[in-house]
């Protein structure tokens, strides 16, 4: 009998040993063989476990990341002797299950193990199955077509599906997301044989950031119990991780750093050098225009990922803008007294002013001379310095009027010209 598989993937149906014989055979003194039955397998369980730890010790190593054990499921009816716990290797996970079966019920289970791509969401290549040379039932009926998560899930829990008897005889795959077994989903297609006839179904699951790693079973001549091994995905590569504030800053001026990417649930921090001070995720521009600093992200660990730094981003500190202020002299009767004018500029260097009515009025610095009556239009420029742009000029004019009792005057003697 065959059955359609859940989320089938072609690269991770990687070969796997079809031609493991679960019937044990064991010779007696008298050289009588015999098969073992129900509810016998109990007394290899210790042998099973050194030939698992010798396989363990020959497993691959982990890319980075690492695979723990830390928890275990496994349905409640059925009896049978315990066969198992077998474990993927140290950096794979579990991400398909079949069985062998006859007349209704499963016999030899096996699982497939699957290693993960540096950031661990997603399969990368199979390192095989497990039990991978041990007799878990017999081999009795056909191998029945796996079933797999897709690639970017892993084998989270099953739906049991029992005979009246507690015999296993079909499951339905639960998969959830790597790397930590979240948005679970449990495949419409069953494996086996379905049931309805009491206990019918028991829903086994991995607790909640887990996911399956290893497999265990009941079995004596068919699968009582299967239960699996359940592990925690840790210090996977978090996917790249980015700058993506302005690489340049206005002298003495501020920027909020902002970045982008990694996996997981870590939080943001920021770390500099060079011409500028940092306050949580505010870098101020300290050093001269031209100068730089250079601010990396980094995104925290958390569960599932291990800590990610961005690439070093140069921010350059550039001139700011200057601003001459120019306040309004306003109009005025002719004084022969010089008067100083309030004229600054956000460089902190003093402006210079110069006349365009050199026949009306003088300049000295920032005093003005009144020459004689009209309009005096006055200009201040500023050529910025090392951290300051040059500033737009800025012009104010105003209206010198006679001296009182005069229509009209020049020059600013002690003797004036007019009417």
């Amino acid at each position: 009998m065959r059955h359609p598989t859940f989320f089938s993937n072609a690269q991770r149906k990687l070969s796997r040993t079809t031609s493991v014989s679960l019937r044990a055979t064991q010779k007696s003194k008298g050289g009588r063989s015999g098969i073992l039955r129900h509810r016998n397998f109990g007394f290899v369980a210790l042998g099973l476990l050194v030939v698992f730890a010798a396989l363990l010790g020959n497993s691959p190593t982990a890319k980075g990341y690492a695979v723990s054990n830390t928890d275990q499921i496994l349905t409640t009816t059925g009896g049978g002797g315990l066969v198992g716990p077998e474990r993927c290797g140290t950096d794979s996970v579990i991400t398909g299950l079949g069985a062998n079966g006859s007349g209704g019920a499963l016999t030899r289970p096996f699982a497939q193990c699957t290693n993960l791509n540096d950031a661990v969401t997603s399969h990368n290549a199979g390192t095989g199955t497990v039990p991978s040379s041990r007799n878990w039932g017999t081999d009795a009926g056909t191998s029945l077509t796996t079933q797999y998560c897709s690639n970017t899930q892993a084998l989270v829990g099953i739906v049991a599906h029992k005979q009246a008897n507690g015999f296993m005889a079909g499951f339905q795959l639960i998969c959830g997301a790597l790397p930590d077994g979240s948005a679970r989903t449990t495949s419409p297609t069953i494996f086996g044989w379905s049931t309805t006839t009491p206990p019918g179904t028991e829903t086994i699951q991995c607790p909640t950031g887990m996911v399956t790693v290893g497999i265990l079973g009941y079995s004596g001549g068919i699968l009582d119990k299967l239960g699996f091994r359940c592990g925690t995905i840790s210090a996977g590569t978090q996917a790249t991780v980015s700058m993506t504030s302005a690489s340049t800053v206005v002298y003495n001026s501020t920027l909020a750093l902002t970045s982008s990417g990694g996996s997981g649930t870590g939080a943001f921090s920021y770390s500099k050098t060079g011409a500028c001070t940092l306050l949580s995720s505010t870098l101020t521009a300290v050093g001269n225009a031209g100068t730089t600093c250079t601010v990396t992200a980094r995104r925290a660990a958390n569960t599932n990922y291990a800590l990610a730094d961005s690439s070093p981003q140069t921010i350059t500190i550039q001139k700011a803008t200057n601003t001459i202020t120019f306040a309004d002299p306003a109009d005025r009767a002719w004084s022969s007294t010089p008067f100083a004018l309030t004229i600054s500029a956000t460089s902190g260097d003093v402006p210079t002013l110069t006349s365009s009515s050199t026949s009306v009025c003088s300049v000295s610095g920032l005093n003005v001379t009144m020459l004689s009556s009209g309009t005096c239009t006055l200009t201040a420029s500023e050529d910025g310095n090392i951290n300051y742009n040059p500033a737009n000029d800025a012009t104010q004019s105003f209206v010198i009027s006679p001296a009182s009792g005069r229509s009209g005057f020049t020059g600013n003697g002690a003797t004036i010209d007019g009417t």
